[in-house]
């Protein structure tokens, strides 16, 4: 008899800059829609809009999630946690 199974597995993304960092206090808002850190930034040299907010978003609509690690003066690493499935089709033994 043939079984298919469904394995899950973890595909990890890493995106890491090496700009100024985010300050802590900000840290738990860095995802918030159209939430400006950086309130002296304009459009002309960089975004401001929903862009993390909808990167969250995504992962976590697939199942999986977005981490953030970030150091002033050191930059910012996101990782991205996604499911990953692959469906394999076994002999069951009897």
């Amino acid at each position: 008899m043939w079984v298919d199974r469904l394995v899950l597995r973890q595909a990890t993304i890493y995106v890491i800059d090496t700009g100024p960092g985010i300050a802590p206090p900000h840290r738990a808002h860095i995802f918030d829609r159209f939430r400006l850190v950086d309130t002296a930034r304009s459009r002309g040299r960089g975004g401001t809009g929903p862009g993390l907010s909808i990167a969250r978003w995504a992962v976590e609509a697939h199942g999986g999630r977005i981490e953030l690690e970030s150091e002033e003066g050191r930059g910012s690493t996101f990782r991205l946690v996604l499911l990953v499935a692959n469906s394999q089709l076994s002999r069951d033994r009897e």
